[in-house]
């Protein structure tokens, strides 16, 4: 691949003044790291590709003014003061994680129990957390995109644990003072995973690690130094791990692929299978694809309602239908996978070549709103920080595979907050002050 490295200095240099800016302006720890960790996905998924010599002029523009949209918005939003701090503080969640830490174990236990049914039903397969199954990508792929139905129990046994999983969060907060307890449920959580599905990705180990570093130090058991350090050593682990496993997921041996990579090797597949996105998001540009507005509108309204009850005709799967576009192939069918666009080129294809920056303005407007919501009480220390890596996921998989989890995950949490703050008014001098928690950057 062919770079412009003036195209690349630029670019680089420009969001490295945004975030500057960014990060002077936002007073809120918080705050800091949503708009940082969303700024930095947007470089690395749409900002490097633009230097790539086969793409328009055009695209470049789109991403200066995508991330510049983003930034007035986010800190714009944030800057707004309530007219009382204890507005977004839940005292009654504040309570739970503080008083019942021992219930909060035995809610990660039973849930991490709960976890394990689709290795119980409808075929017994529990033996697999002490005998893990090889990676196997390909099974995984046609389990996903074949025809094979699922069966009734699993889906109502998924529905129930993504709605629990925002207590879970609460839970790791809960038990926050022992770090191998935290360390435990996670991996646990992440194995089962694996086990159930004989996969698991890359990104997904990502987003965990992620969201453990940041509890970590938001609820200081963690120095920014460690951080830095541990930040450093996962991302030159991850880097060699990325090809390695990629062999492993296909069906090589492990010691052959390891035989097989190189760092050198390694990074430049990272970087050329990952940051260059913007390949497919120009072909959307010259060729004008856009979405059906209407029915994109429908989807977003109607999240809450399982689909089930609605019908197919309100759900909608835009990376899918961006795939069979560029590829003139539904998703698999003939080994066809997803191609992704990023943010900047999903925005182009919902909204068109000229209001692109409306989703600018809906995704810093929606997770202002989120940080905003979580932050001020500590025991959502988890579930804000995992909101704020969804921000960072959302710059490589685009809005249709964040705002599900956003709305559908956490639709009994938000009726939590909604009883709570009905009940409840916490006196001003209760509430958490934004930037007495967490740390600096």
């Amino acid at each position: 691949m062919e770079i412009s490295s003036l195209t690349l200095l630029l670019v680089t240099f420009y969001t490295g003044v945004l975030l500057a800016l960014g990060l002077f302006l936002l007073k809120n720890q918080y705050q800091k790291v949503f708009y940082a960790l969303g700024l930095t996905g947007m470089y690395l998924y749409s900002g490097i590709g633009t230097a790539l010599n086969q793409i328009t002029n055009t695209y470049l523009w789109y991403y200066l003014v995508f991330t510049l949209v983003f930034t007035v918005t986010f800190i714009g939003l944030s800057s707004i003061k309530q007219k009382q701090e204890s507005t977004f503080y839940f005292t009654q969640i504040q309570s739970a994680a503080d008083r019942y830490t021992k219930l909060w174990f035995v809610f990660l236990c039973v849930y991490s129990v709960f976890n394990l049914f689709p290795l119980v039903f409808p075929e017994f397969k529990l033996l697999l957390l002490v005998q893990p199954p090889k990676p196997n990508l390909l099974e995984n792929f046609y389990e996903r995109f074949g025809s094979a139905s699922v069966h009734p129990l699993l889906g109502i046994h998924e529905k129930i644990k993504t709605t629990l999983f925002p207590f879970f969060l609460i839970g790791l907060y809960a038990l926050r003072k022992s770090r191998l307890t935290v360390l435990f449920f996670v991996a646990f959580y992440l194995y089962t995973i694996y086990c159930i599905e004989s996969y698991i990705g890359r990104f997904v180990l990502i987003q965990f690690l992620l969201l453990v570093i940041l509890l970590f130090v938001f609820t200081k058991r963690m120095s920014k130094k460690t951080m830095v350090v541990v930040g450093l050593l996962t991302v030159i682990a991850f880097t060699n791990f990325y090809s390695v496993y990629r062999e492993v997921r296909l069906g090589v041996d492990l010691q052959q692929a390891q035989n097989n990579s190189s760092f050198e090797n390694s990074a430049n597949e990272l970087i050329s299978k990952e940051f260059f996105y913007s390949e497919y998001a120009d072909t959307l540009i010259q060729a004008g694809q856009q979405v059906d507005f209407q029915k994109y509108v429908l989807w977003m309204l109607t999240l809450p309602i399982p689909k089930e009850i609605l019908g197919g005709g309100f759900s909608l799967q835009l990376n899918n239908q961006i795939t069979t576009f560029l590829t003139g192939q539904d998703v698999g069918k003939g080994g066809t996978y997803v191609h992704l666009v990023s943010v900047v080129g999903e925005s182009i294809y919902i909204y068109g070549n000229y209001f692109f920056w409306m989703h600018a303005i809906l995704i810093g407007f929606i997770f202002s709103f989120l940080c905003r919501l979580t932050m001020k009480t500590p025991a959502l220390t988890g579930v804000s920080m995992y909101m704020a890596v969804l921000l960072l996921i959302m710059a490589r998989g685009g809005i249709s595979s964040t705002l599900p989890v956003v709305v559908n995950y956490f639709i009994l949490l938000y009726a939590w907050m909604f009883f709570d703050k009905l009940k409840n008014r916490v006196p001003e001098e209760k509430t958490w002050v934004g930037g007495t928690r967490g740390i600096s950057l």
